[in-house]
């Protein structure tokens, strides 16, 4: 007996209830937001403790991660002993298709790259186990005659989900270092052989980095990728784009121009926040539904969105953008990515018809003239047999702002804002079957609530002029 209190470290004893429903929350608010947007005080608030409580546990939030990124493996039960290679399969196939367990490996296959503990932490607890599994099931295989070749790590591998340059064991060889270092992210998963050049296929030089040169209206792709970015990087982001810190890295282009703008994140987070939950609400209530996200840009919605099987999500936009964006991002299952002008005849025409749809147009109306925008949602409408548009816009005051103090960056590259309707109802005159169903606002108070105190008494000073209370809106509009 004296020999256990020995043992017992000073202090009360710890709940066992409370440390899993602190990994069990970590775990939730990682599937739900991404690495970069947890916070210790998110998760406490989540698992019904105080931050000191989280804190005594875990002194930051990286060990925090590590230690949920374990329980988050360990939560669903290893698969038993398999006997050959078909059960094999079978049963990790059925281990792999859980809808939590995907939806974390989902989360930390975009930022793992970026954290070596949470990296090392993920490799211990998943891959390592899957592989000594899968091994011993070779060599079980080998012994009856079944699989000839002696098993190996690399072919091992080759039946493991998350064989990728993000999931590879820690510490890579200079080699493997040297080629995701200068390399995209398909050349960066090739093997790297005495006859492969370190060079990569996509990129025009060895830094990795992607030349653009726009003008005009696609500059607009870059500024909000920008925005997106600006807002992931501080202390409470409202939209929290874990994504856009690797796009940013990737594109050969001076964004500390942008910099004069740097406030305009926060309506950027506002408005992007507020379609994202549109869109994850629709989806949720029809299964089957199509998102389709014109004038997308760099964004990186459907990652964030992360919508599930049954649904397709279709990005458009100019050829070279959705050329440049292939190369920021992973392919992934349910997206594709169409280059065209929608303004041009035809660009609905590879969307399939008879299917609800949601349809996100953010940051893009506004540049385009009246006529096309009528245009535009009219075809949408009349594409599909039901569905929802979501859309900002702002109003005659800016233009008169614009006029009397044009923005210097817009005059720089000859960017054009064009359409500044008087109401939002205006909108339903286009088409008979639009109907407006909300307004949301950029200075949203509930979204904007953890801004800094500068911005959000600039929101209230706003406010308190009638002729700028109601110039921009976040609309959503049924058809």
């Amino acid at each position: 007996m004296k020999e256990a209190e020995r043992e017992r470290p000073p202090g009360r004893p710890r709940s066992a209830d409370i440390d899993a429903a602190i990994l069990a929350a970590a775990v939730d608010l990682l599937i739900e937001r991404g690495i970069d947007a947890v916070t210790i005080e998110q998760v406490a608030r989540r698992a019904g403790v105080t931050r000191a409580t989280v804190y005594r546990r875990f002194p930051d939030k990286i060990r925090l991660l590590v230690a949920a990124i374990g329980a988050g493996q360990d939560a669903s039960p290893p698969p038993p002993e398999p006997v050959d290679i078909e059960q094999m399969l079978a049963i990790w196939a059925r281990h792999l298709a859980l809808p939590r367990l995907r939806k974390l490996t989902r989360r930390l296959m975009t930022s793992l790259h970026d954290y070596p503990a949470l990296r090392e932490a993920y490799w211990n607890a998943s891959i390592r186990r899957r592989e000594e599994a899968i091994r011993a099931s070779l060599e079980h295989a080998r012994d009856r005659g079944r699989f000839p070749p002696p098993p190996t790590s690399a072919s091992s591998r080759r039946f493991s989900p998350a064989r990728s340059a993000r999931t590879s064991p820690p510490s890579p060889t200079p080699a493997a270092r040297t080629r995701s270092a200068t390399s995209c992210w398909p050349c960066s998963t090739r093997p790297v052989t005495a006859a492969a050049s370190d060079r990569c296929d996509h990129r025009e030089d060895r830094m990795g980095k992607i030349p653009v040169n726009f003008t005009g209206v696609r500059v607009t792709a870059l500024l909000e990728l920008y925005l997106r970015w600006l807002d992931s990087r501080d202390r409470h982001p409202i939209l929290g784009d874990e994504w856009a810190q690797q796009a940013i890295a990737l594109l050969d282009f001076d964004f500390d121009q942008f910099k004069p703008l740097g406030l305009g994140r926060f309506a950027v987070g506002v408005r992007s926040r507020m379609m994202d939950d549109w869109v994850r609400a629709f989806l949720g209530r029809t299964p089957g539904a199509v998102v389709l996200d014109i004038g997308c840009g760099f964004d990186s919605r459907v990652r964030r969105v992360d919508p599930g099987d049954g649904h397709h999500w279709y990005d458009v936009d100019f050829p070279d953008i959705v050329e440049i964006a292939g190369r920021l991002y992973s392919p992934r299952p349910g997206h594709t990515a169409v280059g065209a002008s929608v303004t041009e005849p035809g660009w609905l025409d590879s969307i399939p018809r008879g299917r609800p749809a949601i349809v996100v147009a953010d940051g893009l109306l506004n540049f385009l003239p009246e006529h096309d925008v009528r245009r535009i949602l009219t075809q949408i409408v009349e594409h599909f047999p039901s569905g929802e548009i979501c859309f900002n816009i702002t109003s005659p005051v800016v233009r008169k702002q614009r006029e009397k103090r044009p923005v210097a960056l817009f005059t720089k590259f000859g960017i054009a804002e064009q359409w500044f309707p008087d109401d939002p109802r205006d909108v339903e005159g286009f088409h008979h079957r639009l109907r407006l169903a909300e307004v949301g606002s950029p200075g949203d108070a509930s979204l904007l609530r953890r801004s800094p105190l500068h911005y959000r008494l600039l929101v209230a000073l706003i406010g308190l002029v009638p002729a700028w209370r109601n110039a921009g809106w976040i609309l959503r509009y049924r058809f």
